[in-house]
């Protein structure tokens, strides 16, 4: 799109071109640097059913073609970005760490398994851990947040997390939910220990849980109990 409207401008030169609009994602600049570093792709997944197969190649030689790019423009791009249609590390290179994440809402092709190593990642259980993590996540403005909410918020939160678990609760509340937790109780003025595990505020609702058969599932529990 750049290209098309650059071409409407009869003194810009560079819609001649492709190469001028040809750019290295992510895992191909960690490619083509050939430094040690890190690459994520989050949630597999959610990509479209032919990007596993597309980074089958790629993932098993660390180097691939850009195919969009001219053979005829390769030098010229090499000049003017450090890379040309042919993208591989330099010589004695380092070969970046892929870490890829799924939240197996599809299942991925054998071929690409195979070429990964599987590790789970389990709900942090160190109440330590979560309050980092929430730290971690906040705002910069919200960098008032006290120490003693968060332990709190967390303590409550595991709380909660374990009577949805005894519940059989379709979706957990997660990290992510706990963060946005601890934003309303801090935006809210109140403190964690105050939270009633048998009277969630309709704000907390709101936070933790994400589908309504959950939220009726906990309201049930909640009334049995208190009728007991």
């Amino acid at each position: 799109m750049r290209r098309l409207q650059d071409a409407q401008n009869p003194t810009n030169t560079d819609a001649r071109w492709v190469y001028p609009y040809v750019e290295l994602e992510p895992l191909g600049d960690a490619i083509q640097r050939g430094k040690p570093c890190v690459v994520l792709i989050d949630e597999v997944d959610k990509a479209d059913i032919d990007f596993p197969n597309d980074l089958l190649d790629v993932l098993d030689r660390f180097e691939f073609d850009i195919d969009d790019l001219p053979r005829s423009e390769s030098d010229q791009c090499a000049a003017a970005k450090g890379f040309g249609r042919h993208v591989t590390a330099p010589t004695g290179g380092v070969k970046p760490i892929v870490v890829i994440t799924s939240n197996r809402e599809k299942p991925l092709p054998e071929p690409f398994l195979r070429r990964c190593l599987y590790t789970r990642l389990e709900f942090p259980a160190d109440g330590g851990i979560l309050a980092r993590i929430v730290r971690k996540n906040l705002d910069a403005r919200l960098d008032d947040i006290s120490d003693a909410l968060i332990a709190g918020a967390v303590e409550r939160f595991c709380q909660i997390r374990e009577r949805g678990r005894v519940l059989g609760m379709q979706k957990l509340p997660a990290t992510s939910e706990l963060v946005d937790w601890v934003r309303v109780l801090h935006w809210q003025s109140r403190k964690a220990e105050d939270v009633s595990l048998d009277a969630l505020s309709v704000a907390d609702q709101a936070m933790l849980f994400k589908l309504h058969q959950d939220i009726e599932r906990y309201r049930a529990r909640t009334a049995e109990e208190s009728a007991e």
